[in-house]
């Protein structure tokens, strides 16, 4: 393989190569829906839900201990159709966040009049619940205070932009280049005097455009819909962190797409692969809580990418440390990139 450098004419290069793989989205509108709009919409239909599922019925309360007997027992008198009590431990503020408790009954010590805790979406819903309480009068007895949300009710924020991003890694980029062997369309690079790292660095110049697009528009449409009030350092730290994940997701989809034997049998690993990191790699359920599959969970690059992301975006409590899985993730793409460029095929069967 020649020598890694980038002569003038080893860049006009890459930009035609670049060109050639932005053409295939021009040509291929089904593949840059798959890419950009399909995992757009369900970032809406997930945002959709959360406030739907807002006023779900039955309505749940918890109370802490700091509420006076009397005051439960007045609730209790109550009998309010559709009002459920729950138990809970703890302050007001952690249970709401947590998603324990529609509306939580506290009373700070010295206060006569109790409270009722909620997050911002359910706040009509316990205006209602608290005149209800007070026995209809126009001026209820309970005041209502709005609680921020926690990180817990976003975490599937980042993980969509993961799944998203893997999308774009395995199929939109690895399984492309497995069939275009398979097509024979890439023994012709063998006629061009260009080095191998050129053309796949073309590949993974266009494929980061498209994730930057990605990103950029799932982090502000997320805190846009989901009123997260991110600041913008946040935000860019976000994206940045975003794009860097997709481009050690890049590294594994192209490492497949280049040494898979066959197409036909190629494309259930990148089904498999897709599926294992979707339910194992921390995305839908918190495997890295427990022993039994945070041992598989670490070793997929999926779960480093979205612990960094839920992180950075929501300050979301970490599988692992940023430092392990940083370096995970470097030594992880630095592999795939080894085995791209050395075990490279430029056919594959059908």
């Amino acid at each position: 393989m020649n020598a890694l450098h980038f002569a003038p004419a080893n860049f006009s290069i890459f930009l035609k190569f670049s060109q050639l793989s932005l053409a295939f989205y021009h040509k291929s509108l089904t593949s840059l829906a798959m890419t950009l709009v399909i995992p757009l919409g369900f970032l809406l239909v997930s945002s959709f839900t959360y406030y739907a599922g807002g006023a779900a019925t039955p309505i749940t309360m918890g109370s802490t201990k700091s509420v006076a007997p009397a005051v439960l027992a007045q609730v209790e008198s109550a009998r309010l159709q559709g009002l459920q009590i729950v138990p809970i431990v703890g302050g007001a503020a952690e249970n709401i966040r947590d998603g324990n408790a529609q509306l939580v009954l506290d009373q700070d010590e010295g206060d006569a009049a109790p409270s009722l805790y909620t997050l911002e979406r359910n706040k009509a819903l316990a205006d209602v619940v608290a005149v209800a309480l007070s026995g209809g009068h126009n001026a209820p007895a309970y005041a209502v205070k709005v609680t921020t949300n926690g990180a817990m009710s976003f975490a599937f924020l980042p993980g969509l932009l993961i799944m998203s991003l893997m999308n774009l890694a395995l199929f939109t980029t690895g399984a492309k280049l497995l069939e275009d062997r398979a097509k024979g369309t890439l023994r012709l690079f063998r006629l061009f005097p260009v080095p191998l790292y050129i053309i796949f660095s073309a590949e993974a110049a266009t494929k980061l455009l498209l994730a930057l697009a990605q990103a950029a528009l799932f982090v502000l449409l997320g805190d846009y819909l989901l009123e997260l009030h991110l600041n913008w350092a946040t935000i860019v730290s976000s994206i940045g962190v975003a794009v860097l994940c997709a481009f050690s997701l890049l590294s594994l989809g192209m490492a497949l797409g280049s040494n898979l034997r066959s197409y036909s049998s190629g494309i259930h690993v990148f089904t498999i692969l897709n599926l294992l990191m979707i339910f194992m790699g921390d995305l839908m359920f918190p495997n890295t809580n427990y022993p039994a599959t945070r041992v598989v969970a670490f070793f997929l690059p999926a779960t480093h990418c979205v612990n960094l992301l839920r992180q950075t975006m929501l300050d979301y409590p970490a599988s692992f440390s940023v430092a392990t899985s940083v370096a995970y993730l470097s030594l992880f793409t630095a592999l795939m990139a080894l085995w791209t460029l050395k075990g490279f095929r430029y056919t594959a069967e059908e």
